[in-house]
């Protein structure tokens, strides 16, 4: 392609770039470290990923040059420009640099000084082609102009091709011109076109009279701008009576200027304009209000005017001597609609939202000058639509509303089979919502719901349509601890999505995506590694609308589990002979990897020939009810389980139970038993309490337990606060039920077993209430009691994070450790932290204990995958309620996520002053860049300060003089003594701040963070900002390279997904990114989506 580049010829501002003094030796003093010191630096990445940091700055909003480098003012909307050399603004005009990427093309930069030396527009555009390579730009006079070639070659446009020197200029105006049509010396037509381009616009007029005349206007070709028009009027008139109409649009023309060329107050001539071409028909019309002959006309409308709904209604009253000879017809939207008699109201009904216009004409068939013409507008937007959404999953069933103006709708569904189903009929008041039941619908694809209304004559009709999709989970829902269990979501939908699946508590996908089609499978591999059943949950995200779906129970056993569960009949045992016809059956399992189900069963039995119990008829369980009692699915291992039988004959019996577990091993065992209730004399032995050793002592207990339960009623509200935080009421209740079970057994069932197994029962049973009796409390006074907040941490978090990683057996550098703190430091910030303490008395049955209750409401903001680190003083030995992990010196931990919606509880059991507990710290805790491996800290960090050669302290004292002179003499900044100043310590925190943010990946906040900073530069003194300005920089470059990284991801998942919509709406946001990006890291970006280089 041939073309030119204008060079600017006169004007040009030659400006020798200024010598930064400072700038320079502080470079100088930094080649002389690194030739010096004889130390090899691992260094951590702490802002980004493994990407270098470079300055990169939007374009400020007031570039200045400066001699000593102190201060440049930074905006929101800055950006920076790739362009290599020196760009000068000398006042408020606005630059452009376009560059347009595409995957088949390499980069471009222009290594060019520009200086704009005027308010003019500038523009330096370059706009790729994919298939030639070739540039081309709009160029305008008053140039020198060169041969582009000379610049381009044949093929491809090379950076150092278009390299010149600081002193010239590369600079193309565009500027627009205006064109009239002019005759007899009139104008006729005005528009603008950019200089250079060719069109041709044509008027054409036709009068109809004296009252009417059509005005055509046409181009040649497709013209989007405006065209003023002007136009004589057929006979002068006054205003209000001129009427213009777009006939092409059917619509009244409102923006009309009026002229009054001979000053009579009439208007002579008339301009509007037309907003496009091609061709455009307008008409004017000259009502006439005063008829002659002495006879007036005169015509009274109700007609509609601005947002109307159906029907339209039109109701015309005519007024004349003889209304045989008037002649009306109303014209909406340009047609002649129906010829019109007085009186007549006309009910008219449009079924589009759109502007609609009309023309009442009337006439006397005799005399056509005597006429009257009225007009106007309206919109209609009528009552009848159909709401519905685009995306539906069948799961949830398909839901919108329909409005309309009454009567009743019909709704229809059409399958992608074009099969019609009816689905309901809606009447009564409207709007109304409605829901179309997942049964109903059939496979995926595209359906259309049809609503057909009944309320006028006609049937009107309504179609929408919408996608249906559907997902489905499968997988074996028995696994095994420690195998692999197998998740396949197969989704059948037009529309993609993504997906998190969960098992129990744990995400075990995030974020995953399956792609637009029929059959697509998307598969996730978990290890359970507990035993138990597990709720399988699946939140799918299509459109942006979160979908919920119940995806049944994963059973897991333990995986190398093959022992039967150990089953023991505890009464009646084997031949025990019960004197009562109530019996309380009881046995317990033990099953260390969890019970599945265990069931009872009773039977007759006979004794044979041999003397062996014979199993005759199930007498338990019969009936459904009788089923639901001895089949038990919560057995807890170890715990005696109980079933009460009634209304026993005389006779012989065997019961049996079978019990699973989660592995599928059965245990089962049965006894023998008899009933015999009547004795020697023929009386019915009845089943009376027998007493034992301990029993006044029992019964005192449980009489001083039930006490307790009723003084919580008078508690006051402090008291019973104490209770909740300790869980004492939950206790106390479980106590008391499991003292009064034992009290019956020693009472009831115990009497029936052997003598042997009866003493070793009541021993256990005796241990278990002395057990008990030690925990019981009588009453609980509250001596003192003390709140307070914290918002910050007032230890040393260098040595709290030392010694936790220490306790966890990391072994951590220097370097990364300040790493790791600075990181903690920006999370603190996260954490609330309210506190109730209290000194008590609790009374036991031994007596009175004083504790120091501590109950800590621990609200973390951000991250709920962190840590809180508990921080004890040595000389306290806390006793947790709360579920912790003991860490040693002095430091527990608590996952943040266990603690939502619960208090951080402990006490102590020697007595201080409740103001001490501020000294016991909370730290929210998290690895940061080091969460991904421990081989991080041990590896790379661990070499940051903490080996330096023998050789490196010979240069030790050079480096410390270099370094210390280069800070004096060339005024480096010193940030502490800054600090002072209004501003820069919140600049600092906010630059922390945002480092953090950006290596956890929380873009938005870290660009929120940005702005605010920006805000803050504008305020800093001016022996501030250049420091400042460099550290925005890193900030900001730190901001788009994480950003473009993420972005690379979704695009290229999005094309493996098949997904073009998103990959091209995300290869969008990474072109704009990818041009504030320094030229070494646009390369790894074009090579990695280009070359597909990894």
């Amino acid at each position: 392609m041939n073309g030119k580049i204008g060079r600017y010829g006169e004007g040009v501002v030659n400006r020798k770039r200024e010598f930064c003094f400072k700038k320079y030796a502080q470079v100088f003093v930094m080649l002389i470290l690194l030739i010096g010191l004889n130390v090899h630096f691992i260094g951590a990445v702490n802002e980004t990923e493994d990407i270098e940091v470079e300055l990169v700055e939007e374009v400020l909003d007031e570039v200045t040059p400066h001699n000593d480098c102190d201060e440049v003012n930074l905006g929101e909307e800055t950006e920076e420009s790739d362009l290599g050399g020196d760009i000068i603004i000398m006042n408020d005009s606005e630059t452009y640099v376009e560059v347009n990427l595409s995957e088949d093309i390499e980069d471009l930069s222009l290594n060019e000084d520009i200086i704009i030396i005027n308010d003019s527009e500038t523009y330096v555009e370059v706009n790729f082609s994919e298939e030639t390579g070739n540039a081309s730009e709009n160029v305008s006079d008053g140039f020198e102009y060169i041969d582009i070639d000379t610049l381009l070659g044949n093929e491809s446009l090379q950076s150092s091709e278009l390299a010149t020197s600081e002193e010239d200029e590369v600079i193309v105006e565009k500027e627009k011109i205006l064109k009239e049509l002019v005759k007899d010396g009139q104008i006729e037509l005005e528009f603008e076109i950019f200089e250079g381009d060719d069109v041709e616009i044509m008027k054409k007029e036709v009068g109809r009279g004296e009252l009417e005349k059509d005005v055509l206007i046409s181009s040649d070709e497709h013209f989007d701008d405006e065209v003023r028009v002007y136009s004589d009027l057929p006979s002068p008139a006054l205003k209000e009576n001129i009427v213009v109409t777009w006939e092409s649009e059917s619509e009244v023309v409102s923006d009309i200027e009026y002229f009054d060329l001979d000053g009579d107050d009439l208007i002579d001539r008339i301009s509007w304009v037309v907003p496009h071409l091609s061709t455009q028909h307008y008409s004017i019309v000259i009502i006439v209000d005063e008829v002659s002959g002495g006879s007036e006309l005169d015509i009274n409308t109700n007609v509609p005017s601005g947002i109307v709904s159906n029907p339209v209604v039109f109701e015309i009253n005519i007024s004349y001597v003889n209304l045989d000879d008037i002649e009306c017809n109303l014209k909406i939207d340009g047609d002649i609609h129906i010829l019109i008699e007085d009186g007549d109201i006309i009910p008219e009904y449009f079924k589009e939202e759109e502007n609609h216009s009309w023309i009442l004409e009337c006439r006397d068939k005799n005399n056509f000058s005597i006429s009257k013409i009225k007009s106007g507008n309206f919109v209609v937007r009528d009552s009848f639509n159909l709401s519905l959404g685009d995306f539906f999953l069948k799961s949830s069933g398909v839901s919108g509303s329909v409005n309309a103006n009454g009567g009743v709708v019909e709704l229809k569904l059409i399958r992608p089979d074009l099969s019609e189903v009816f689905v309901k009929n809606l009447s009564g008041n409207f709007p109304q919502d409605f829901s179309i039941n997942s049964s109903v619908l059939g496979n995926a694809g595209v359906y259309s719901l049809k609503a057909v209304s009944h309320f006028y004559a006609e049937a009107d009709v309504l179609n929408k349509s919408f996608n249906l999709g559907i997902v489905n989970l499968s997988f074996n829902n028995s696994g095994k601890m420690g195998s692999v269990s197998r998740f396949d979501l197969r989704s059948d939908s037009l529309v993609g999505g993504v997906y998190d699946l969960y098992v129990g508590t744990n995400r075990i996908k995030n974020n995953g995506v399956f792609g637009s089609g029929f059959g697509t499978i998307s598969s996730t591999d978990y290890t359970p590694l507990a035993v138990g059943n597990f709720d399988v949950d699946l939140e799918v995200t299509i459109n942006g609308i979160l979908y919920e779906i119940d995806g049944g129970i994963l059973n897991v056993a333990s995986g190398i589990d093959s022992k039967d569960p150990d089953v023991t009949l505890i009464f009646p045992d084997w031949e025990d002979e019960v004197k009562s016809r109530d019996i309380e059956f009881e046995y317990r399992v033990d099953e260390d990897n969890g019970i599945k189900n265990c069931s009872f069963k009773l039977y007759n039995t006979t004794k044979d020939s041999s003397g062996v119990h014979q199993t005759d008829k199930l007498i338990f369980p019969i009936s459904s009810s009788d089923k639901s009692l001895a089949f038990k699915n919560n057995v807890v291992n170890g715990q005696k389980v109980e079933i009460r039988l009634v209304d026993f004959d005389d006779g012989d019996y065997i019961w049996e139970v079978r019990c699973f577990d989660n592995a599928g091993n059965e245990g089962w065992d049965f006894n023998y038993f008899s009933v015999d209730v009547v004795n020697d004399s023929g009386k019915v032995l009845v089943n009376e309490a027998a007493s034992y050793s301990r029993q006044d002592e029992v019964e005192d207990l449980i009489e001083k337990i039930n006490s307790f339960l009723e003084k919580e009623d008078d508690f006051g509200l402090e008291e019973r606060k104490i209770l909740e935080v300790l869980g004492l009421s939950s206790d106390m209740t479980f106590w008391k039920k499991r003292v009064v079970q034992m009290d019956q057994d020693l009472k009831f069932n115990l009497k029936f077993m052997e003598e042997e197994k009866r003493e070793k029962r009541t021993k256990e049973i005796y241990d278990e209430i002395d057990e008990i009796k030690g925990k019981i409390v009588l009453d609980v006074v509250s001596v003192d009691s003390y709140e307070f907040s914290k918002g910050s941490v007032d230890l040393d978090l260098v040595e709290v994070i030392g010694n936790y990683m220490e306790a966890s057996g990391v072994d951590i550098g220097d370097g990364a450790l300040r790493s790791l703190v600075s990181y903690n430091n920006g999370l603190q910030k996260d954490l609330g932290v309210s506190v109730e303490t209290w000194k008590l008395e609790l009374e036991y049955l031994d007596g009175v204990q004083e504790i120091v209750l501590v109950s800590k409401n621990l609200d973390v903001s951000g991250d709920k995958d962190l840590k809180v680190l508990e921080i004890i003083p040595d000389k306290w030995k806390a006793v947790f309620v709360s579920n912790v992990e003991d860490e040693g010196n002095g430091i527990y931990s608590v996952d943040a996520s266990s603690l939502e919606g619960g208090n951080l509880v402990y006490y102590f059991e020697e007595g201080f002053a409740l103001k001490e507990v501020e000294k016991m710290e909370s730290v929210l805790f998290g690895e940061g860049s080091v969460s991904s491996g421990l081989s991080s800290i041990t590896g790379m960090f661990i070499g940051v300060g903490d080996s330096i050669s023998l050789g490196s302290f010979f240069w030790l004292p050079l480096f410390l003089f270099i370094g210390y002179f280069g800070f004096m003499i060339f005024g480096k900044v010193r940030l502490e003594n800054w600090k002072k100043e209004p501003g820069v310590e919140r600049m600092v925190e906010l630059i922390n701040e945002t480092n953090g943010l950006v290596r956890d990946g929380r873009i938005d906040i870290a660009r929120d963070n940005y702005r605010k900073m920006g805000e803050i530069y504008k305020a800093l003194p001016v022996k501030c900002k250049g420091f400042f300005y460099r550290e925005l920089g890193k900030v900001r470059l730190a901001i788009d390279k994480k950003d473009v990284l993420n972005l690379i991801r979704e695009y290229e998942a999005a094309k493996d997904s098949f997904r073009k919509d998103d990959a091209v709406m995300l290869h969008g946001k990474i072109n704009a990114i990818y041009r504030k990006l320094p030229k070494n890291f646009q390369e790894k970006v074009y090579r990695r989506l280009v070359k597909k280089e990894v």
